[in-house]
């Protein structure tokens, strides 16, 4: 079933969605929208429709499976790599060049 039934079907409206979910209107929003969102995001959303059939007294879980037309990103952390030589450390003014070991 798409998001918005789940929605309609327990008269939710986003932002109490994304206050059970634990996440942003925004999030919902996306979700709601056929947006990607993160997997974070939308284990969060299938967790709070899940904990809800719970209370109602259903024993089957809500899978993610279930809440048809989400669209999970799949994010990776870009590394910001160093040029070789680059150490991250900063220099004064007047430092850069200086090469010199000891005193003048």
């Amino acid at each position: 079933m798409r998001l918005g039934k789940w929605l309609d079907k327990y008269a939710w409206s986003q932002a109490e969605l994304a206050r059970r979910a634990g996440i942003s209107v925004s999030s919902v929003s996306r979700a709601l929208d056929g947006k990607p969102i993160s997997r974070r995001n939308a284990e969060a959303i299938v967790g709070a429709l899940s904990a809800h059939e719970k209370a109602l007294g259903n024993k089957k879980p809500v899978m993610l499976a279930d809440v048809t037309g989400l669209h999970i990103t799949e994010y990776r952390h870009k590394r910001t790599r160093k040029k070789p030589g680059e150490t991250g450390e900063e220099t004064t003014p007047g430092e850069e060049g200086n090469n010199r070991r000891g005193p003048a």
